[in-house]
């Protein structure tokens, strides 16, 4: 659903509180909107936006050689190539080479909460 059809949504039910003397819970509902509101700021657009996300995962396959999609299954051929490339000696070292461990990827918390 489109953030602006939710906020908009939400707008509406926040209205519709304040109108019935409920303020706390018209409160509360602002400052879900406020919050979705600074989220879409805050956040990289890809987190935001799944097309782009997948647009960008796959140049990150087809121009970098990013993946494999699951590196717990055995994948020999892609692992070995990899070994070539980054020229390590040992495939069980190369198999630790993975995105979630690689200072280039951003798992702080701030993005980790964007792309929830």
């Amino acid at each position: 659903m489109n953030k602006r059809i939710i906020l908009s949504s939400l707008e509406n039910i926040a209205e519709s509180f304040e109108n019935n003397k409920e303020i706390l819970l018209a409160n509360t509902i602002n400052l879900i909107m406020t919050k979705i509101a600074e989220k879409d700021e805050d956040c990289p657009e890809p987190t935001q936006d799944i097309k782009l996300n997948l647009k960008n995962r796959q140049k990150a396959i087809n121009e970098h050689g990013y993946g494999p999609a699951d590196p717990s299954q055995p994948n020999d051929k892609f692992w070995k190539k990899k070994m070539d490339m980054w020229k390590v000696d040992e495939l069980s070292e190369v198999k630790n080479m993975l995105c979630g461990n690689c200072a280039a990827f951003d798992i702080t918390t701030k993005t980790l909460n964007c792309i929830e």
